[in-house]
């Protein structure tokens, strides 16, 4: 969760310190292949890293600490949480251009990733213990409904931090808005029918899922408000005479 995140995030600041960013995006390869090919180089890191570690952690089950299904569920969400880690660390990455900045942001990321780490585990451990009165945000229900929303909402997420991170990287003429408002809409549809589907369980439940899913909604909107202030006016000619073509869905046009 910290040394190959802080790897992806140094990928993009060392193409720029070295100015061979410009070269790569000269070539053939569009932006979202550069963070795309960025996040599966960290991935199969990653895999080295949990093959290194997997034999180690399986000796707690040939001892009887803890069963398969456990230490198989854990590494996989630890290589999902990894990997989403470092799509994020990729946008931070991709967000700064200053050196100056960059190195900054650096510092920032590494501080919080040394001293941040050990407090979440910590409030973790506490809220499964029921120390801490936030575990009520936590939803509980049926196991299946909250992997699926789980495993949705990492790839809804992952998809639109790749997304993100393509925005910033692409120059202005390209059309990079577009698929970036699809995904956040996508998520954004996600949230609301996951919480439909807790509007026949009890009270309790439908409190502490809308506390969780209003978090989830927050976030999003901050991020969405976040790229609309910082997003050019200029717009590509090209992609100005296409929303000037007369259709009968044009009053759709000042929503997506």
């Amino acid at each position: 969760l910290a040394v190959v995140p802080l790897g992806a995030f140094s990928t993009l600041r060392q193409e720029r310190l070295e100015q061979t960013l410009d070269l790569i995006t000269l070539t053939s390869l569009t932006p979202r292949r550069i963070v795309i090919g960025k996040l599966l180089a960290q991935a199969v890191k990653l895999m080295i890293l949990f093959a290194a570690i997997a034999p180690f952690i399986m000796m707690s089950f040939l001892l009887g600490g803890i069963d398969l299904a456990t230490i198989l569920v854990s590494l996989v969400v630890l290589f999902m949480a990894s990997v989403w880690v470092s799509a994020f660390f990729l946008l931070v990455s991709a967000t700064s251009q200053s050196r100056a900045v960059s190195a900054m942001v650096f510092g920032a990321v590494a501080i919080v990733a040394l001293f941040g780490i050990p407090f979440v585990r910590s409030l973790l451990i506490a809220m499964s213990r029921g120390l801490v009165p936030g575990a009520a945000l936590i939803p509980v229900g049926v196991p299946w409904r909250m992997v699926a929303i789980m495993f949705t909402f990492w790839l809804a997420s992952l998809v639109n931090l790749v997304l993100l991170a393509e925005n910033r990287l692409s120059s202005p003429t390209g059309d990079a808005v577009t698929p970036l408002r699809q995904g956040l809409l996508a998520q954004f549809l996600l949230i609301v029918g996951w919480a439909l589907t807790y509007i026949g369980d009890s009270s309790a439940i439908r409190l502490s899922t809308g506390r969780a899913l209003m978090s989830a909604g927050t976030v999003h909107l901050a991020v969405v408000a976040y790229f609309a202030v910082t997003e050019d006016f200029a717009v590509a000619r090209r992609i100005w005479r296409r929303m000037n073509v007369a259709t009968r869905w044009r009053w759709l046009l000042a929503t997506f």
